[in-house]
């Protein structure tokens, strides 16, 4: 019986790696096959598409954390990256969120048995880049109104853009419209779930007061 989910990343480069790599990878490693043909040891993998791959069957022993025996009570994802230098991609925070929302209901796991490798094991992973707060904020528009992960919900700014322009901004709850400083920190602000990945696209941004710039520091 899977009661928990433990989330990973590659520790290698986020749009290169593949899921045949690291099942080539985890076959040198130690040749533990699943009943599905692979040998990856995550039960899922997601690229930097955000295609999700199912290495191996739910009720199988995973080759992902064999601290606490978490191999055999937990259900292994691994997202492409290394997540101590880059961020996880949009495409792959939507699927991650659709597949541990889909994980969730499927094995009755809750929210709190939602877990890092890091939490079993002293390493970083997934990376530190994923802050402690990333559950929460994935899975914040969790249908029960209740449910942890829809704390600060009302905070979170929403990302808008005027029709032909390049440039995206993001609108806190005062309507004040400010500047996103580059593409770096616009993904940033993604995976810290600071805004709606929604972008809305208007003829002109007059309804909005202009803000300040936003810069995300690696302490946020």
């Amino acid at each position: 019986m899977k009661k928990y989910i433990i989330l990973h990343h590659t520790a290698t480069a986020r749009d290169t790696t593949t899921f045949e790599a690291v099942n080539n990878y985890h076959k040198e490693k130690w040749n533990f096959k699943s009943s599905l043909g692979y040998y990856i040891g995550y039960h899922y993998f997601i690229n930097a598409a955000g295609k999700v791959y199912q290495g191996r069957a739910d009720d199988e022993p995973g080759a992902h954390c064999y601290q606490e025996n978490k191999n055999y009570d937990s259900i292994g994802v691994c997202m492409a990256g290394e997540f101590d230098k880059e961020y996880p991609s949009q495409a792959q925070l939507d699927s991650l969120k659709k597949l541990l929302k889909d994980l969730m209901a499927k094995h009755n796991i809750p929210f709190e048995n939602l877990k890092f490798h890091r939490d079993y094991a002293p390493k970083t992973c997934p990376g530190t880049n994923i802050k402690n707060d990333f559950f929460t904020n994935l899975l914040k528009d969790s249908n029960n109104s209740n449910h942890p992960a829809n704390a600060g919900q009302e905070d979170m700014m929403k990302l808008i853009q005027k029709t032909g322009s390049n440039e995206i901004y993001a609108v806190d709850k005062f309507n004040r419209r400010h500047q996103i400083v580059n593409w770096d920190t616009f993904q940033r602000g993604l995976a810290m779930g600071l805004w709606d990945s929604n972008i809305q696209k208007l003829p002109d941004l007059n309804s909005y007061q202009p803000g300040n710039l936003i810069v995300l520091t690696m302490d946020n």
